[in-house]
């Protein structure tokens, strides 16, 4: 391995580096813990939030720009996750809405971080239009007033999200409110919204571990009540059908395996209650689980990320689930 290039990004520590590729150019983004530095392109004091490059020459990479986030601890700020879609992957309803999105690339992006105990109520998960990367426009809010967000994960063929958070008991009434939820530990659990069109979010549906949901039944699954908090989820995929959901982070660890059709239109079936999308009852989180385990060394382990495999050897398949602990 041989350093081709670096940059000091003004200072600004790194969760999650992600380099895209936009036309002929490749943009790196990086997103920052929290903290303060000087915008070297503004000259002014930025708490940290997303750094943007230009890293088609990686031996001379250009800094572009630096999209500020929230101020706070370094549990509670920063904006740690960076997903970029483009227009033309994400697919469009219609020939009007394939033809506004054509050339455009998206930035979704956490807003906060993981205690929210800096931000209650202020948090959120934030899509930036970042076409041109050196003049990055705000587009939506996903969802507001949330505290505790973290990990998403963005399926840029399909547009389905998965938004890690937790809805602020403070928080005005809107689609998509969904408070009462229960997490040990980090107070987090899924949104799932449709944002195939960016500008135009669609919520399907809160989800979590059994036990977490706002009106508990006789299960509580995982190894401590109310179950630990998610902390990033993985999907597979339509084809794959899974979605894979760790909890705990860095302690009581549970991997949670869900069939991810099952979880996207469960809500929707006919049979629903009235309150799945926000406040499902215990056999609607049943419905979509596939299977759950937990770590060795149980509360010595957490589920931080959990990130599937999928491959053969010999020519038969292997398939494997990589799970790993935050210490």
């Amino acid at each position: 391995m041989e350093l081709v290039g670096y940059d000091t990004l003004d200072g600004r520590s790194t969760y999650q580096p992600l380099v895209v590729r936009q036309g002929n150019r490749y943009i790196a983004y990086m997103a920052h813990h929290a903290g303060t530095a000087i915008n070297r392109l503004t000259l002014a004091s930025e708490t940290n939030g997303t750094s943007i490059l230009d890293v088609t020459y990686s031996a001379h990479p250009v800094y572009l720009a630096h999209i500020p986030g929230p101020g706070g601890s370094l549990d509670a700020a920063g904006n740690q996750m960076a997903h970029v879609c483009s227009g033309d992957i994400l697919p469009s309803n219609s020939p009007a809405e394939a033809a506004r999105k054509h050339g455009h690339y998206y930035l979704l992006r956490s807003n906060g971080n993981s205690s929210g105990s800096a931000n209650p109520g202020a948090e959120s998960h934030q899509i930036f239009d970042v076409t041109d990367p050196a003049h990055p426009v705000l587009l939506t809010t996903v969802a507001p007033q949330l505290t505790n967000t973290h990990k998403n994960w963005w399926e840029c063929d399909t547009g389905i999200a998965f938004l890690v958070a937790n809805d602020s008991s403070l928080a005005s009434p809107r689609p998509g409110l969904a408070p009462g939820w229960h997490q040990s530990g980090s107070n987090q659990h899924v949104k799932i919204y449709n944002l195939r069109d960016p500008a135009n979010p669609e919520y399907i549906r809160d989800f979590g571990f059994v036990g977490q949901q706002p009106n508990v039944g006789d299960a509580v699954e995982g190894l401590v009540s109310p179950p630990t908090g998610i902390h990033g989820p993985i999907s597979a995929g339509k084809e794959k059908n899974r979605v894979y959901l760790p909890y705990g982070v860095g302690s009581n660890a549970v991997v949670e395996i869900v069939d991810r059709e099952e979880l996207l239109s469960g809500c929707t079936a006919a049979d629903a209650s009235a309150h799945c999308a926000t406040s499902p009852t215990q056999q609607e989180m049943l419905a979509p689980q596939r299977g759950w385990f937990t770590l060795p060394g149980l509360t010595l382990q957490g589920g931080h990320t959990s990130f599937p495999i999928f491959g053969e050897e010999d020519g038969k398949p292997r398939n494997l689930l990589l799970v790993v602990s935050e210490d």
